[in-house]
């Protein structure tokens, strides 16, 4: 079956949607799909061949359409460049021979008068605006929710649920077979061997709203005043974040006791993910967080074998439970510091939850990810 995924992104890029996009397109084609990944041609500070900066095996088509790159230009910039690549994309799609269309951009479905011939399939990662919302109900397209939040507000909208389906992210398992045992990591990255490290890894903020570093930088700063062995680890910072986490990191006592990295490969992020003893993820409880996401950084912390301390949220507990993740009440960064002590003190229960996580991981695969998504989309009407 010939696929067209359809994304306006740069490409490479440093932000994580990159990353499941290229990971999608390659699972799509090692279930014998005949994969054609369609992307605006933009300006980009990452350099290096996307295949190569993914990890991903040259299994699909990379095609480029022309596009006003003016995203940096403020709101209309953003829609003049979004519109005119959406132009110039849905022309390509009525030309294509592509029997499915798959997409993660709702403007390609609603305004790009897409061909009626063609498998639609749009996978939801934020709440849809209300209008978004009325034009997904009266329209044809299959819907790909990455959590039961979204499934639900779709349905609420009288979207029909069986044309929704939900599939969480996923992840790459073998990229973590393939990382060697904890202190060779450590020694290859330069951290201290003798240390227990505590780590988040990701971005400072998001669209310049908090993802709650904050909050773990004060609690490992607890923890570090009672257990001076205890050092921060926080790997992703963009160049421009660096100061105000420095900040931040001095005002914790943790000068001397944390190692701050910027962007890295996405293989590296894997090792550092290995090289810790503990992986913290405090999403605050803002109405996306809390119903609506289903972030890559989970499935990897999964996948990485190490314990994980997370914030207690209904979107996190669709996929961890109390066997395999240890839970703080969420925006309380001394409900953070206990669990995380609780780790420190039973390593035992912490090692058996981080076993269970790993388990549970290898059932969040790419490739099982898009079996399913091609089963459902294919359920209503069977293609050659």
């Amino acid at each position: 079956m010939n696929i067209l995924y359809i994304a306006n992104i740069r490409l490479p890029t440093e932000k994580a949607h990159g990353i499941q996009i290229m990971k999608m397109c390659e699972a799509f084609a090692h279930l014998g799909h005949t994969v054609e990944l369609v992307v605006p041609d933009r300006r980009t500070p990452v350099t290096e061949d996307p295949f190569a900066y993914y990890g991903v095996e040259r299994t699909l088509t990379i095609t480029r359409l022309p596009t006003f790159d003016t995203v940096s230009c403020g709101r209309m910039g953003f829609w003049l460049q979004t519109f005119s690549f959406i132009f110039h994309a849905a022309r390509y799609v009525r030309r294509s021979s592509a029997e499915v269309v798959y997409s993660r951009d709702p403007a390609l479905f609603f305004f790009g008068r897409m061909p009626s011939d063609k498998k639609l399939i749009w996978e939801i990662h934020t709440k849809p605006a209300r209008h978004v919302a009325e034009k997904i109900r009266r329209s044809q397209v299959h819907i790909v929710a990455i959590s039961s939040g979204l499934r639900d507000v779709l349905i609420e909208a009288g979207v029909p649920s069986e044309r929704i389906t939900v599939a969480h992210d996923a992840v790459d398992v073998d990229m973590f077979a393939r990382v060697p045992d904890r202190q060779t990591v450590r020694r290859e990255l330069s951290l201290p061997e003798d240390k227990t490290i505590i780590a988040y890894i990701g971005k400072y903020k998001t669209m310049g709203e908090s993802k709650g570093v904050e909050e773990v930088i004060e609690a490992v700063g607890a923890v570090h005043a009672h257990h001076t062995d205890v050092d921060l680890l926080i790997v992703g910072l963009n160049q421009d974040e660096l100061p105000e986490v420095k900040g931040l990191v001095s005002d914790a006592g943790l000068e001397d006791a944390a190692y701050l990295v910027g962007h890295v490969p996405h293989d590296q992020v894997a090792q550092y993910m290995r090289a810790t003893d503990v992986l913290v993820m405090n999403y605050p409880n803002t109405k996306h967080y809390a119903r609506f996401m289903s972030p890559l950084k989970l499935f990897e912390y999964m996948a990485s074998g190490t314990p994980i301390v997370t914030s207690d949220l209904p979107s996190i507990r669709e996929v961890l439970s109390d066997a395999s993740a240890f839970f703080f009440k969420v925006d309380d960064p001394d409900s953070l510091r206990r669990a995380i002590e609780v780790v420190l003190a039973n390593p035992a229960e912490a090692s058996q939850k981080a076993t269970t996580a790993l388990s549970e991981a290898r059932g969040h695969t790419w490739r099982k990810r898009t079996k399913d998504i091609m089963e459902f989309a294919c359920k209503t009407k069977k293609m050659i």
